[in-house]
């Protein structure tokens, strides 16, 4: 323990203390009002103060008050009468008195004051500019309004450095540094803070805060924080945030910098449990907070949440937009926790839904253990409704299974992929995940063969059993390669999991390192667990080694790399639920190899610009590909206080490929127009045919034939996959002849690429000079009115600011175009009635039956759902009808193309 002049200050991890002990060391006595080991309970007599004779190492000191004599022990051993000395001998640097206004104070250095340097008491309209102030208690104690403190330069205080009770004051373009880092010396209440403000219409903007005790920012009310950086925050205390906020009300959390923020379990109150770091980078407090934005900040490297948002029962109105979280332990919590302590507060303390809007962030995992999302419903069974998810990006490249719901209430925990939450809680409509499944390691050599007999199931399934033996096994033809095993558990009657174990054993040693591969899908929503069991663990539920996969109606090709902690005879086992009954397997390989580590630090990059002007970042060598999918090599600009992510793929970057162009385009008939992407039906029922199909519709294509891979076809949300294209190349000659065609595909979000997914689209023929025109099958083409200028020019047919050839040549709402659909008999124009109309194309594909419904890929599902359907909700012919104008059937709408 040591005595700081003003407080005790005692760290163990032992409690018990030795009363006599004390007292000799103190020379007072020590008393208590009960006994045992818990120092929460202690009531000191006395402070404890040093003595002379412990006077014994560089940093202590000991004054003696009787005699007025100040003994120090100098660091390095110097002597004290030959350095600079300087104590502390006033309460404040300068203090300004009630109703005092229109004062200016500027360019003062200010010091070891005992309490505030600048004390406000009341004032207004006062400005403090270009101080430094360093070494003191508080640097700013303000209970005035309308004040600006601006480019102050703050340093090692022990409390709060700007504790503002102010209303309509701004704190703007200061740097505090090392503000409240020393236990003991700052408040004996809430506090060791960068800036504390309490009153309405704060402004705190463009302020860096650099290594901060506890929590960096913190604000109430309306105020707005804006392009303020912080790092290192929460790094003496515990349970605190970058910027954290509590009785808001229209408050604007926008474009600011969180990194590092840490949590100090040291400096853990003694009547507060906690065993893991809580540090939050922007953090939601627990009483009162509605219609508050927390929009496009960067948060990153935090020990806690990227955003925790909290709510309480009166919560009301609140955004989380835009925002990039990377590389946090969680990227965002929601939850419901202090519904039964804050505003408001009525038992059961269960509030079905909220009305937050949760909307266009990034949340960017570099390990398996990190979550993208995490939920807490507290109080009811039932999964409390937090509002809107749309357009968000969960990306953990190291496993999809990044979404946790925790039930505190039913005891219910589950990890969720992007998909399975939007089949089951219809939530996050546009949103993605990340296209990569990525492992922490690579194969430098291979030391044995294949150690799974028949893993390929070519012939069939011989030996592949497991428990329970209800469990059925079978080679199915159905999905993945050329015969693969289906395991199937009907019902709990035996047990409510099938283990899966393959019929041979194999040999495996601790501390060797094994790969193992295998491809996998369902019909179903569901997880197994794949791994390898020892012969000496058959009795017991452990194992050598196993990880969550989830399975679905993507194909998965999945590489797990492990190092055994057992030497023994083993099988591989694959264990599922009878609630998630069926998946197929196939394509098994175990080899031991050797790997080597793979930094995802390396392989994951954010760049974030934390000053007021654009920035450039190069890229280390190879190809990058940004959260939209766009390729990148080089150097890539970065906004002010904005960020950018990339990610390291496979191909080359760089110069655009000769004769190669790039397209976006929307189908009216699958958009989403609330959205802005368009619907994966066909994708997701697997009726986007493997090849091309224009060369069938008797169109001349370059690349006849070209095929879609399956992976390419597992790619979901705004990336993914939705239908076959054509682009078509026409000269500046007149009448405008088509010079070429090519067959493409078109994302979700209208990006068109080559059949492989990913690449631009590259003609044999030349492009620059030329007019792109896109078309559809059954949609109506459209023609840019201006040339292709260079090669790997994107066209940008979504944009109302890029001129079409003719007059209303595309469908507009808002600011999206999108092709005009509904030519069913592919005759370039749409018809609703009347000679060779394309309501009675549709009717004939369905043999004239107006109630018969259709599930195929054809030209008579304008609206891309997967079905022809003739009347009905979600019918054809209504598009159809929609295209014409929707009053008058008898119109006609064609291509405008020469």
């Amino acid at each position: 323990g040591y005595w700081n002049g003003t407080t005790a200050v005692i760290r163990s991890t032992n409690w018990s203390y030795d009363t006599a002990r004390v007292s000799a060391f103190t020379g007072h006595t020590l008393t208590h009002s009960t006994t045992g080991n818990n120092l929460s309970n202690l009531t000191w007599g006395y402070f404890m103060r040093n003595k002379l004779s412990e006077l014994d190492a560089a940093g202590e000191w000991f004054y003696d008050r009787t005699a007025g004599q100040l003994y120090l022990w100098c660091p390095a051993n110097a002597n004290p009468n030959s350095v600079l000395v300087e104590a502390s001998v006033l309460d404040n640097g300068i203090y300004v008195s009630w109703q005092k206004q229109h004062i200016k104070i500027i360019g003062i250095a200010l010091k070891h004051q005992y309490g505030p340097a600048l004390y406000l008491s009341g004032s207004t309209y006062l400005e403090a500019t270009t101080c430094t102030i360093s070494d003191t208690y508080q640097a700013i104690r303000s209970t005035g309004s309308t004040q600006n403190f601006n480019h102050l330069t703050i340093q090692r205080t022990f409390a709060t450095a700007a504790y503002l009770m102010d209303n309509s004051s701004s704190f703007t373009f200061n740097t505090l540094t090392d503000i409240g880092m020393v236990p003991g010396l700052g408040e004996n209440d809430w506090g060791y803070l960068g800036v504390r403000t309490t009153g309405n219409s704060m402004v705190i903007t463009d302020n860096v805060l650099q290594n901060i005790g506890y929590t960096g920012i913190f604000v109430q009310g309306n105020a707005l924080v804006e392009r303020n950086v912080v790092r290192n925050a929460v790094a003496a205390l515990n349970d605190g945030g970058g910027i954290h906020f509590d009785t808001a009300d229209g408050m604007i959390i926008r474009n600011n910098i969180v990194q590092n923020i840490s949590g100090n379990l040291e400096s853990v109150a003694t009547n507060y449990t906690s065993n893991i770091p809580i540090a939050h980078g922007i953090y939601f407090g627990n009483l009162s907070i509605k219609n508050t934005q927390v929009k496009t900040n960067t948060v990153s490297n935090c020990r806690g949440s990227g955003i925790h948002m909290d709510h309480t029962m009166v919560s009301i109105g609140n955004r989380v937009e835009g925002n990039v979280l990377f590389n946090n332990d969680i990227q965002l919590t929601v939850s419901d926790y202090s519904n039964y302590n804050g505003p408001g507060a009525t038992s059961p303390y269960y509030v079905a839904s909220y009305n937050d809007v949760i909307t266009g962030n990034t949340m960017y995992c570099l390990n398996r253990s990190q979550l993208c999302m995490k939920q807490f419903n507290c109080y009811s069974g039932t999964t409390v409704d937090f509002g809107t998810y749309t357009n968000n990006k969960y990306y953990n490249p190291y496993t999809e299974l990044s979404i946790f719901y925790h039930n505190l209430s039913s005891g219910v925990q589950r990890y969720f992929t992007l998909e399975r939450l939007q089949y089951e809680r219809s939530e996050d409509v546009g949103s993605t995940r990340s296209p990569l499944r990525l492992e922490t390691y690579s194969t430098t050599s291979e030391l044995t063969g294949n150690l799974v007999i028949n893993g390929t199931f070519a012939s069939n399934v011989s030996g592949w059993s497991g428990y329970p033996t209800n469990a059925i096994v079978t080679r199915d033809l159905t999905y993945l390669d050329a015969g693969a095993l289906k395991a199937y558990l009907p019902n709990s009657s035996q047990d409510p999991e099938f283990k899966l174990r393959s019929p041979d054993q194999f040999s495996v040693q601790s501390g060797q390192w094994y790969r193992l591969k295998f491809s996998s899908q369902s019909n179903v929503h569901g997880i197994m667990r794949a791994g390898v069991k020892g012969v000496s663990q058959m009795g017991v539920p452990t194992v050598v080694y196993e990880r969550s996969i989830p399975f679905d109606t993507q194909r998965r090709d999945m590489v797990v790399y492990f190092q055994s902690n057992l030497t023994d005879q083993a099988v591989t086992q694959f264990t599922h639920s009878y609630t998630e009954p069926q998946y197929w397997l196939d394509n098994l390989d175990l080899r031991r190899v050797t790997v080597q580590a793979i930094d995802p630090a390396q392989e994951h990059l954010l760049f974030a610009n934390a000053q007021a002007t654009a920035q450039n970042f190069t890229l280390p060598s190879g190809c990058w590909a940004d959260m939209s999918g766009t390729t990148w090599s080089g150097t890539v600009s970065v906004q002010p206080y904005t960020s950018k992510v990339f990610y390291r793929v496979t191909g080359t970057c760089g110069v655009p490929a000769v004769n190669s162009v790039g397209a976006k385009v929307m189908l009216g008939g699958a958009m989403i127009w609330s959205t802005g992407l368009m619907r994966e039906n066909l994708r997701q029922q697997g009726l986007i045919p493997a090849t091309e199909p224009y060369t069938a519709m008797g169109l001349a294509v370059e690349n006849t034939g070209a095929s879609v891979t399956s992976t390419q076809l597992q790619v979901t949300g705004a990336n993914a996959i939705i239908d076959w294209i054509l682009l078509e190349l026409r000269s500046n000659a007149a009448g405008y002849p088509v010079v070429a065609r090519r067959a493409a595909l078109v994302r979700s979000n209208g990006t068109v690429v080559a059949a492989d997914g990913t690449s631009p689209v590259v003609f044999t023929a030349t492009t620059v000079g030329r007019y792109l025109v896109v078309k559809h099958r059954n949609h109506l083409g459209a023609m840019a009115s201006t040339p292709i200028a260079t090669n790997g020019q994107v066209i940008d047919f979504t944009s109302t600011s890029v001129p079409l050839y003719g007059t209303d040549a595309m469908q507009i709402s808002g600011s999206i175009r999108a092709l005009w659909c509904g030519d069913v008999n592919a005759d370039a124009t749409v018809r609703y009635a009347g000679a060779s109309n394309d309501s009675d194309a549709l009717l004939v594909a369905l043999g004239n039956s107006t109630t018969t419904v259709l599930h195929l890929y054809a030209k008579g599902d304008v609206n891309m759902d997967g079905y022809l359907k003739y009347s009905g909700a979600g019918n054809d012919r209504d598009f159809i009808l929609a295209t014409v104008g929707g009053v008058v059937t008898t119109a006609i709408k064609s291509a405008q193309l020469p």
